[in-house]
């Protein structure tokens, strides 16, 4: 398998290739956000 990872100030978007898994994490760090920083939302990319 192949992960593409695009880290931004708030954000880690991926794919999986040859699966096709995809998906964002967005405002990290924020209020409401999906992860407190980007170490835990990458766990949840690599979960």
């Amino acid at each position: 398998m192949i992960l593409v990872l695009n880290c931004g100030s708030s954000s880690v978007k991926y794919r999986g290739y040859p699966d096709g898994k995809d998906g964002l994490v967005e405002r990290i760090g924020e209020p409401g956000g999906d992860a407190p920083d980007h170490a835990t939302a990458l766990r949840s990319v690599l979960s």
